[in-house]
Parts: C-alpha cells; sequence; structure tokens
C-alpha cells in the first residue's frame, strides 16, 4: 500500500520546500507543482480555460507517481489549490476542476499557514491576500469534509511535525 501525502495552501507558505524535504527523507516519490511548468511555458499567462488543463495535469501526475514503486507519495500541491484559484480569480469553478478535486484522496493533508515571509516570484499573484486567501482554504476543505493539518511557524518547526505525524502513521 502506498501512503499518499499532499501540502495545499496559499502562495509562499513552505510547500515546495517541506514536500523536497520530506521526499529526501524518506526516499518518497516526489510530484511537483504541474501549474507551475504549465506557467513557465506560458510566462505566467493563463485563462480560466488553462485551469481546467492545469488540474488534469496535477490529477495525472499523480496517478502516474502512484505508479512507481516508493511507498511514499509526497505531492507539492493538492487540487484544492486549483479549486481556490479558480474561485477567487474567477469566482466561479469549472465541473471537471470540482469532480477531479472530489476524487482527490490522501492520507494526509498539510495546510500551510501564511505565517511564513512572503518571497517575490514571478509566477505569484496575491502577496497582500494571503488571509483572505488561507480562509478560502479553510472553507473548502471543510465543507468538502476534508481532514487537513495546518503546518504554523518555521519550516524547521513545521518539518518536526511532518516527521512526528509521519512516525506514527508508517510503520
Amino acid at each position: 500500500m502506498k501512503y499518499k501525502i499532499a501540502f495545499t495552501g496559499p502562495e509562499s507558505t513552505g510547500k515546495t520546500t517541506l514536500s523536497k524535504k520530506i521526499s529526501e527523507l524518506y526516499n518518497g516519490v516526489y510530484v511537483e507543482e504541474y501549474a507551475r511548468a504549465y506557467l513557465e511555458k506560458t510566462n505566467g499567462l493563463y485563462q480560466e480555460k488553462d485551469l481546467v488543463y492545469i488540474a488534469e495535469g496535477q490529477s495525472e501526475s499523480i496517478i502516474q507517481a502512484a505508479n512507481s514503486q516508493n511507498q511514499l507519495l509526497i505531492s507539492d500541491t493538492d487540487l484544492t489549490v486549483v479549486m481556490v484559484w479558480s474561485l477567487y480569480k474567477y469566482n466561479s469553478v469549472h465541473p471537471s476542476i470540482i469532480n477531479l478535486f472530489q476524487s482527490e484522496k490522501f492520507d494526509l493533508l498539510f495546510l500551510c499557514d501564511i505565517d511564513t515571509p512572503w518571497e517575490y516570484d514571478p509566477l505569484r499573484e496575491h502577496p497582500n491576500e494571503r488571509n483572505e486567501i488561507l480562509t478560502l482554504y479553510k472553507k473548502i476543505l471543510n465543507e468538502n469534509n476534508r481532514d487537513f493539518i495546518l503546518l504554523s511557524g518555521s519550516i524547521e518547526e513545521r518539518l518536526e511535525k511532518i516527521i512526528t505525524l509521519l512516525k506514527e502513521k508508517i510503520k
């Protein structure tokens, strides 16, 4: 049985740093954020319809990684990100994204808090709306009965919490 974990949350909250570190520590199969690769190809330009392609790409990346022999799958992101992104930017979510989101399953889902410093990145859009966006994450996760663990504090404190939880969950 493969154990699957994912990180979610607003921009610049440590998702990539944490997922890569956990992947290294546990020799897990790492699933990168599909949106980043997609947006790098478009120079950060996108329309609402692109979010469907991004959700499909992320979902397919996770499915492909789940076929590996590694016992731990670590996803840099989940489809909550695309749900929030779509709602926040376009005030709607395409049914395809909702369907993919509803079919997505992780054993542990970590929601990264906004108590980390904002780091500029040309693909990031909302440095001043992180609190509002975090509230939207919590709302979507709670409304969809998704269990999640809020990760707060420094990257080191977050890693310690993750490692402690994984020791309990993975034997």
